[in-house]
């Protein structure tokens, strides 16, 4: 994790590491076997903002889509990446043009 992205050495334990890693598994309920996986790929979720980034992007996958809190978590192990595109002009869009296409009618 350190050599892929080694400004994580740059990250407050405190301020970022801990704060992620408790939202990841309590609030969001990435299992504990599950959270290295996550973080290896995705790294990059231990700088993100919790209030800004990843609660309203877990809120998108909730209102938007109808997923439990568990399914929204079984998606971030699978693709730990979805934390970290942008809800306005990533997510929605693509979202809204797979339900005008009919491409996604269980949504």
């Amino acid at each position: 994790m350190v050599v892929g992205c080694p400004y994580i050495l740059a990250y407050s334990v405190a301020d970022n590491i801990m704060p992620t890693v408790a939202f990841l598994v309590h609030e969001l309920g990435v299992p504990h076997v599950s959270l290295s996986k996550v973080l290896q790929s995705k790294p990059q979720l231990l700088g993100y903002s919790i209030a800004q980034k990843l609660r309203p992007t877990v809120a998108f996958f909730r209102h938007e889509l109808g997923l439990s809190q568990a399914a929204v978590a079984g998606m971030v192990v699978r693709c730990p990446a979805l934390l970290g595109y942008s809800v306005p002009h990533n997510l929605q869009p693509t979202l809204d043009f797979f339900r005008a296409s009919g491409m996604l009618r269980c949504v």
